[in-house]
């Protein structure tokens, strides 16, 4: 839809994906991974561990993300086709909740 609009009114566009955002003001109980495992962390209770664990997501802090679209938008992106993401894939599995020490 963006294409279109931009080459309809011959406009510059930039189209930025949106990964999982979390930091301050996020609600405690919005059922997203990150706030689950706080949660669950600050009660003493097990990680949920979704799945088979081995699935991956993209995280990213709401500063980070302000950033990165501030420069998305001031930059010199003029690819077609090109989606600028910003984020970085962790594991979500056991290895990832895995107490410190090893245990």
């Amino acid at each position: 839809m963006m294409y279109a609009y931009k080459n309809q009114n011959d406009v510059s566009i930039r189209i930025a994906r949106i990964f999982n955002t979390f930091g301050p003001r996020m609600h405690p109980n919005d059922g997203r991974v990150v706030s689950n495992f706080i949660i669950q962390s600050l009660q003493n209770k097990n990680i949920t561990i979704y799945g088979d664990g081995s699935q991956t997501r993209s995280f990213q802090y709401v500063d980070d993300l302000v950033n990165g679209l501030t420069k998305l938008m001031n930059g010199n992106y003029d690819s077609p086709g090109e989606v600028e993401a910003a984020g970085e894939i962790i594991p979500t599995g056991p290895d990832a909740v895995k107490p410190k020490g090893g245990a």
